[in-house]
């Protein structure tokens, strides 16, 4: 078996020739999982993680300005959709207060590993378990004896707006107590290229029912002052 490894640096510090310096120290997390194809039930440890903590800068010996960032750990949910998330909850800025974060699904959980196949035919998640490898077009693909057009078996490369909204970001809070509120959509489509017998192997642009396709759109951000 052939693997890479790779090893990061993260940057420690900057320094400007007359002018401040400044310094990043990091936070090492653990638990998180990623999905690896060779194993039994596909799951490994993804080992040790570098987040960014603090961010300090100075100027000859005065701290002239300082950032501190809070992670909120979710790892609830049952296998294999149980992976360790570290979110940024709340983010310090000195001389103006503290920033707050919230994200779908961050209470009940529910994540899956890292490089999971359990994904729409888009790659995003879309929580099918079934998917078994990560070839989108070949897995249940088969052809008409007829025509020998290509025909998609595989009902399991679906999007899944629920599954792809996971940990997507939905509300912020400012140093004053106002926050806004961040709501998504799934994406849709309402033509596709057909390419087939039917249009001579020649692609052609033709407008179809709306349908949901893969990923996410922002549909509305509204904005509330302090309570």
């Amino acid at each position: 078996v052939n693997t890479t490894r790779y090893k990061s640096y993260p940057l420690t510090s900057i320094s400007i020739d007359n002018g401040p310096h400044i310094s990043f120290s990091y936070l090492m997390t653990s638990g998180e999982k990623r999905y690896h194809s060779l194993l039994n039930n596909g799951v490994m440890d993804a080992g040790t993680t570098t987040r960014l903590k603090e961010v300090n800068v100075t100027y000859n010996t005065d701290t002239i300005a300082h950032c501190c960032i809070d992670y909120k750990i979710v790892s609830s949910g049952v296998e294999p959709t149980n992976n360790t998330i570290y979110f940024p909850q709340n983010i310090m800025i000195s001389g103006e207060g503290t920033y707050s974060f919230n994200y779908d699904s961050e209470v009940y959980g529910g994540f899956p590993p890292f490089g999971t196949h359990a994904v729409d035919a888009w790659g995003y998640y879309n929580g099918s378990y079934e998917n078994t490898a990560r070839q989108f077009l070949t897995n249940g693909l088969s052809y008409d004896d007829t025509t020998l057009d290509e025909i998609v078996n595989s009902a399991y490369r679906y999007s899944n707006h629920v599954c792809t909204s996971k940990g997507m970001l939905t509300k912020v809070t400012y140093p004053t107590g106002g926050y806004t509120e961040i709501e998504y959509e799934p994406n849709s489509i309402g033509a596709q290229i057909i390419r087939n017998s039917s249009t001579e192997y020649l692609p052609e642009i033709r407008t179809i029912p709306t349908a949901q396709t893969g990923g996410l759109r922002v549909k509305c951000i509204t904005n509330y002052a302090s309570d």
